[in-house]
This record gives C-alpha cells, structure tokens and sequence, in this order.
C-alpha cells in the first residue's frame, strides 16, 4: 500500500486525515478478498471496490444479482423498484405474523449492513417524475436490467447517457443475458433476437436464477476490469434437456435499423 504525504496542517486544530492519500483495501476489505486478491491482484480488487452498479428491477433475479455483485467486492450498488418478498428470492423467510410482508429493498438494506459493511447499498423504490431513471443512472457506470418490465426504460437511459448495459431474464426452464457495448444495439433489434421476449407467467426455476445471475455478475466484471467487452453478445441456457443446453450468439443490428445506425 503506498501512502502521499500532505502538508494539510497550516490551520490551528486541523488535523490530517489518517486515510487521506492512501492506496489500497482497506483492512476488512483485504482480509474478506484475500484469496479473490490472489487470482486478479489488489489493483483490480480496488477498482472493483471504487465501480458503482445499478441494477434495474427487484426482482427475484435483481435480488441475487445485487447480492452476488456486493460480496464479489462492488463498491456501490443500487436496486430500483420494491416488491413484496417471496420464497423466489433465496433467503430464508421468517413465518410471517399477521399481515407482515416484507419487502425487497428493507431486506437487502439489512444484508449489506451485516455482510458488507464496506460496500453501499443505494435502494430507489421506484422513479417518478422529478426523478426519472436516467437521473438516478447518472451516478452509476454499468446498468444492468434484471427485469424485462424494466429493460426498455433500462436500454432508454443507457443510450442517454452513453453508457453500456447488461440484461438478463429467467422463465421456467429458459434463461438468457447480454452484454451491449454503448450504442451497439437498440431495443428493438434486441427484441428481434431473443427468443420468446418476453416470456411471461412459467414461474422459476431457482437453478436458471442463479445460472442468471452468475453469468450478469461475470458480465459485470468484464465491464469493469480491463479483460474488454467491445461487442454485443447474448447468452442462452435451456435447462429442459438433460445436460442442460447452453449456446452464446453474437448479436447485432437489423438491416437498416436506423436507431442503431444514428
């Protein structure tokens, strides 16, 4: 870890920051990723720790994939949207008393709180007209869509704001993501080459949720440390056959979209 030296002491009763200047994870940090560390290096741990995530969607996907980005190292996450929880979401559910429903958000707040101390947890219940999306993206490097209901909006800001975007969805034994470089692909063309978009009311199947989420996590990191992601490409698992089948496809614009060519 190296350290600058500041001449920050000219005024009466100020005093140096002990951190101000410093390179590197701190303590808790370092010991939670030591073996992570390892394998990318301490520069691409910190960087990770100084990227910011929005993830678009609580869903049962969303829920995860906020989840598996802060215990990866992420450093700021936010998750837009609030739902009721269900046993979809993975964690272990109290016995509800009375009316109780908890909620998404709440529950993740009080994860990152006792799990990840060190990384931000940002909820946004939903958007509204003083604060739409791309407001609330402008603080954020990546988006990502874990929600078909969201991905157009997702897609939206994220051509606004020149910034790339991920995607990804699950239903019944289907799942896909994708990775579109800023500007690369419209929502449209995205939409003419998933197969079943959306595919709405087959429930989930929690292995593909996972599958999902993994996959957007790696996406994540892919965008964030310099291994580059410079074109569009989708990701399909089908888990009705036994192995499951599993394909990646590159993707790109229709002949003559004149939204991906602007």
């Amino acid at each position: 870890m190296s350290e600058k030296k500041f001449a920050n002491l000219q005024y009466p009763g100020i005093k140096a920051d002990p951190n101000e200047g410093k390179k590197g994870l701190p303590a808790p940090v370092a010991w939670r990723f030591s073996a992570q560390v390892e394998c990318l290096g301490e520069e691409a741990q910190v960087k990770l720790l100084a990227s910011s995530v929005l993830v678009c969607g609580a869903s049962p996907l969303g829920a995860r994939l906020t989840r598996k980005l802060l215990a990866a190292g992420v450093g700021r996450v936010g998750l837009l949207g609030e739902r009721e929880l269900t046993g979809a979401y993975d964690r272990p559910l109290p016995q509800e008393v009375g009316h109780s429903k908890p909620g998404v958000l709440a529950e993740l707040s009080a994860w990152t709180n006792r799990e990840t101390p060190w990384a931000k947890f940002e909820p946004f219940s939903e958007v509204r007209i003083d604060r739409q999306l791309d407001d609330i993206a402008k603080g954020f490097s990546l988006l990502v869509a874990a929600d078909t209901e969201g991905l157009s909006d997702a897609m939206n800001a994220a051509r606004m704001l020149n910034a790339p975007v991920l995607a990804g969805g699950s239903s019944g034994k289907s799942a896909w993501a994708v990775a579109i470089p800023s500007g690369a692909l419209c929502l449209d063309c995205l939409r003419h080459q998933l197969p079943r978009y959306p595919a709405d009311g087959a429930g989930f199947y929690y292995p593909l949720l996972d599958w999902a989420a993994v996959r957007l996590s790696a996406m994540v990191f892919d965008q964030i440390l310099p291994l580059g992601v410079s074109t569009a490409f989708m990701e399909l698992c089908d888990a009705s056959a036994n192995p499951w089948k599993m394909e990646q496809r590159p993707l790109s614009p229709k002949p003559g979209c004149s939204t991906c060519a602007s």
